[in-house]
This record gives C-alpha cells, structure tokens and sequence, in this order.
C-alpha cells in the first residue's frame, strides 16, 4: 500500500529543472531559456539561478555569460520596481569588485526601454562596464507576473564574435510562466 501511495504522489511530480540539449527549463520558478550551441550552463541556489557561459574568444580573458535571476515576494511585484532593484543589485555586486569599478548605465544613468516576455510588459535595461582591461556591454531584460520578477543578464566582451546573435537568440528565448 505505501509503495503504491508513493508511485502515485511521484507520478504527479515535475523535476525542479530540465535540460534537453537545446533549452533550460526551470519548473520551479517557472522558467525556460534556449542554451546555444558551445555554451556551458551551471544551476546556482538563490536570487542568481543559472549562469550560462559562451565561448572563449581568442586573445579575450573574459567570456560572454548570462545570468538569469528570480526572486517572489508575498505581495504583487511592480514591474518598475523590480527593474529598479535588480539594477541596484548589480551596482551592489561591482562595489565590491575592484576588477569591475567603472560602471555607467547608458549616460550614467539607466538606459530603459519597454520590452517583452511572454507576452508580458518587461524593462530592457542596457549599460557598458569595464572588466580589467576589457569593455563589456550588459543588457538585462526583467518582467514580473503577480508576486514573481525575473531578469536575465547578458554580458558580452567587445570583440566576441558570433556572440551578439547568441545574445539576442538568448533574450527573445527567455518565456516566464
């Protein structure tokens, strides 16, 4: 009798994540992105849940990636606010890194505009840093539906060839449910 009650609870059961060579899924924070050919992706616990890493260029020490964060709240998430603490995060993240002191959203400040995911409003936020001797452009796009916000962050090093058609297949890929 247990083992039949346990087939039947199991049976009903989603793995937390999928991956089936082409696309990540993430059941349990309701959300998928495509992983381009040549690039490695690694689950992380936390706010930051997976990070995709693009192939080397030659002669570059710093790698196109991508990060894609979720966070839920007991209340409804405002899309705007979100955006903005997202952002914060990220200024947060660089303090604390010498290699990554020079930072500027658009003119030195945040360079939004509307966007989409999944049919639902979202802010595209774009900006340039700089990783040791290398310029990076970041963009991140984040949405939110009732008490959910999503972001996914593209960072690209100048000089990464092929990597901006990655970038944009990543961006328009990201669906959030």
């Amino acid at each position: 009798m247990v083992v039949v009650l346990a087939s039947l609870a199991l049976a009903g059961c989603q793995a937390k994540s999928e991956f089936d060579g082409r696309r990540y899924r993430h059941n349990g924070m309701r959300f998928s992105v495509a992983v381009p050919a040549g690039w490695a992706w690694k689950e992380s616990e936390g706010d930051v849940l997976l990070e995709l890493d693009g192939p080397a260029a030659q002669g570059l020490r710093v790698r196109p990636t991508v990060h894609v964060f979720s966070r839920r709240e007991t209340a409804r998430v405002d899309l705007e606010g979100a955006a903005e603490e997202f952002r914060r995060l990220l200024d947060e993240e660089r303090r604390f890194d010498p290699m990554q002191a020079k930072t500027e959203w658009g003119a030195g400040a945040v360079a939004s505009r509307p966007a989409e995911v999944s049919g639902l409003p979202a802010r595209r936020l774009e900006r340039k840093v700089r990783e040791g001797a290398t310029q990076v452009e970041q963009t991140m796009v984040v949405t939110a539906k009732g008490s959910q916000a999503w972001a996914v962050l593209v960072s690209v090093p100048e000089g990464s060839p092929g990597a901006e058609s990655a970038v944009e297949e990543i961006i328009r890929s990201f669906e959030v449910w």
